[in-house]
C-alpha cells in the first residue's frame, strides 16, 4: 500500500477536502480516506478522474501516481504511455 502524500499537497493547493474530492469524483469520503492513509490502493481506472479532478497534467500523472518510478535521484525508471484523462 502506498501514501499519496503529493495527492494530499494537491488537495491543499485546490483547497479541497476528502469530501470535496469525494464529491467531485464520485467515490465515498471513505474510499478517498483509504486511499490517501495508503490502507488501500487507488486503482489504475481511478487514476484518470482523479487527475481531472485535481487538475494533474497527462505528463505529471506518474509523478502523483507512481512515485516509485520517481524515487531514484528524481528520474523516471518508467513510462506511463496509454493513460487517457477523462473529459479531453
Amino acid at each position: 500500500m502506498r501514501m499519496y502524500l503529493k495527492i494530499r499537497a494537491r488537495m491543499l493547493e485546490l483547497d479541497y477536502n476528502q469530501s470535496d474530492l469525494a464529491a467531485i469524483t464520485g467515490h465515498s469520503q471513505g474510499t478517498i480516506s483509504n486511499w490517501l492513509t495508503g490502507k488501500s490502493d487507488i486503482r489504475r481506472g481511478d487514476i484518470p478522474v482523479l487527475a481531472k479532478a485535481l487538475e494533474i497534467p497527462p505528463e505529471e500523472i506518474p509523478m502523483f501516481f507512481l512515485p516509485e518510478l520517481f524515487a531514484q535521484k528524481g528520474r523516471g525508471r518508467g513510462t506511463v504511455t496509454e493513460m487517457k484523462v477523462v473529459g479531453e
